[in-house]
């Protein structure tokens, strides 16, 4: 086999690493980088799905929120047009339904409330779902440098050639 990086000979990595050798301070490091990276990892896809989520019941609260102060809008257009037709009578019009100003601009506050608090708990998955995507950038990579010293401990002790191993900085 040769590496694709280096075009050096490389021996085949052993599927029984711990064939008849001792199992190595390393091993019990490497499995715990591993277990670290498989829960970062599994967090922030459960803050993914999260941050998601919220953002869908944000997009939902602000449809709600236009609906609402769209109906309050109309509401108060309604109102004026009403109080322009009469002509100086104060008569009330029984065929008209009347329009209660107060409970439709109290349902677009209520909106808007609702609204600013679905924007709140999707801010909040977002940046949380950022900081488990870092942790599990981190986790990777600390798996990725424990498996690195780890094989190279590896290879040292079942007498690979030098040129295969991986350069230590």
């Amino acid at each position: 086999m040769t590496d694709v990086l280096t075009s050096h000979a490389t021996q085949p990595i052993p599927t029984h690493l711990h064939g008849d050798l001792p199992v190595s301070p390393g091993d019990e490091d490497l499995q715990d980088a591993a277990r670290r990276y498989g829960t970062a990892a599994a967090a922030a896809d459960a803050w993914r799905h999260a941050s998601s989520e919220a953002d869908d019941a944000l997009r939902l609260a602000d449809c709600d929120t236009l609906d609402a102060v769209n109906d309050d809008w109309e509401a108060n257009l309604d109102s004026r047009r009403e109080s322009e037709k009469v002509m100086g009578f104060t008569a009330v019009d029984p065929t008209s339904d009347s329009i209660d100003l107060s409970a439709t601009g109290r349902d677009a506050e209520k909106a808007k409330l609702s609204y600013q608090r679905y924007k709140a708990s999707a801010m909040r998955a977002e940046a949380l779902y950022g900081r488990a995507l870092r942790e599990a950038e981190e986790a990777e990579k600390h798996l990725l440098e424990v498996s690195r010293v780890t094989y190279s401990s590896f290879a040292e002790q079942v007498g690979a050639p030098s040129d295969t191993l991986p350069e230590t900085s």
